[in-house]
């Protein structure tokens, strides 16, 4: 008797384990990521702007030398991680 439970508490295991194994799509997996895309794409100004291989006007080299060399110093100044006390002392304990 206890062998026929065992194998049936088995069975039923082995079938709940192997039920994650199924390649089912629903509806959500079918339009996963057509919201983003949709933003996307709606937020392009110009969609064609990959295809002109024109040089960039406006923005001369001194400028751009000047930009990206305080770009890159931002980032040698690292400011101190802060640090956190948390005093037990501060803590009355009731009696």
């Amino acid at each position: 008797m206890m062998r026929l439970v065992k194998r049936r508490v088995v069975a039923v295991l082995m079938g709940i384990a192997l039920s994650g194994c199924t390649a089912a799509t629903g509806s959500l997996t079918q339009t996963f990521g057509t919201s983003h895309e949709l933003a996307r794409l709606n937020q392009t100004l110009n969609p064609k702007a990959k295809a002109n291989l024109n040089p960039a006007e406006g923005f001369d080299g001194k400028a751009a030398k000047l930009a990206l060399d305080r770009y890159y110093k931002s980032f040698e100044h690292v400011p101190p991680q802060p640090s956190f006390v948390l005093r037990v002392s501060d803590f009355k304990t009731r009696q």
